[in-house]
């Protein structure tokens, strides 16, 4: 007769309490079949979660996996699409790396001095809990604001939503964490653009069906009629908010229109230093980009360029529909492609 071996009850090393169970999600393609196409444009994303691994070359990176988790009405179907990112920790990524940290309001010196992780083990590579002040690993969400669009696909992979860039932190988030419910909220320059821009929503028809007739001068003229209707405490504001690093404000009126011109008319000289060297995939994503803006109403661009990070003050006098399409050209297709960021591996 075999003896038979003993049997035991199983001892977990976790607790006795049954967890909750998972919350019910959609899968990105879900989220994409039920929003009729994949998301592209400006979103608000949670960074849920950054890991140190090595690249192909040794170096550390930087494997980041974030969410769409924005409030936008149009935009929050696709609340839950995950993306994932790398950021190559090297000299040569260290320009891609700062516009990520400035994605969330980290500085470079909070990289380098303020970067607090779990070391690596056998099983799990190193996890970063918090770069200064962004906490990772907190109740309150780290956000911070993206382009997405679409990657080249290739070696047998389709073509799928990717971040194209890591834009700045915006003004209508606290610095880094905000809770659930703060975003519910608008924020005050955003309510006082919408008011500034409810008589420019009404006139777009008319606006739209206008040739552009209007010359640099005649914009320079206008713009000099509209700054000489206000008083020297208002022109002083303007100057500031054009530029907050401004150290000396003229004090005379005339001075003060004359810097205010060149301040306002600066993006205009932005422009046109294009790059001349555009490859067919550039050129493809600027068409479809200028496509779609082209059946947006002037309100809604200025809107759209102010969400990018445009001032206010610079956005207010533009009347000219193209100039602001160029601007949101600029902002959205002027970054590298992730892909660019790392090297091949």
């Amino acid at each position: 007769m075999v003896a038979r071996a003993k049997v035991v009850t199983a001892k977990w090393g976790v607790a006795n309490t049954e967890p909750d169970d998972l919350p019910d999600f959609l899968s990105n393609d879900e989220i994409v079949d039920k929003m009729g196409g994949d998301p592209r444009g400006v979103f608000r994303v949670w960074v849920k979660k950054i890991t140190v691994v090595k690249n192909k070359n040794g170096d550390d990176m930087l494997k980041i996996t974030a969410e769409i988790f924005d409030t936008d009405k149009e935009k929050r179907g696709y609340n839950g699409f995950a993306l994932w990112e790398n950021q190559n920790v090297t000299d040569e990524g260290a320009r891609f790396l700062k516009q990520f940290l400035k994605s969330f309001g980290a500085s470079w010196d909070d990289f380098q001095k303020r970067t607090k992780m779990i070391p690596e083990t056998k099983l799990d590579p190193a996890t970063i809990q918090s770069i200064g002040k962004a906490n990772f690993a907190g109740s309150k969400k780290v956000l911070a604001k993206v382009t997405i669009g679409m990657d080249k696909g290739g070696g047998g992979y389709d073509p799928k939503p990717s971040v194209r860039r890591w834009l700045p932190l915006a003004d209508d988030m606290d610095d880094t964490d905000i809770e659930d419910e703060d975003l519910e909220d608008e924020d005050l320059e955003d309510e006082e653009l919408d008011e500034d821009l409810e008589e420019v929503d009404e006139d777009d028809e008319e606006l739209e069906d206008e040739e552009d007739e209007d010359s640099d001068e005649d914009g320079e003229a206008e713009l000099r009629e509209e700054l000489d209707a206000l008083g020297v405490v208002a022109l002083k504001k303007r100057a500031k908010a054009n530029d907050p690093d401004l150290e000396k404000v003229p004090t005379k009126k005339a001075d003060l229109i004359d810097l205010i011109v060149e301040q306002e008319t600066l993006l205009d000289d932005e422009e046109e230093e294009e790059d001349e060297d555009l490859g067919e995939d550039d050129e493809e994503a600027e068409a479809e980009l200028r496509a779609e803006l082209e059946d947006l109403t002037i309100g809604k661009l200025k809107l759209r360029a102010k969400d990018n990070g445009a001032r206010v003050a610079v956005l207010k006098p533009i009347k000219d529909k193209a100039k602001v399409i160029d601007i949101i050209v600029e902002q959205e297709l002027s970054g590298d492609d992730g892909d660019d960021n790392e090297p091949p591996f």
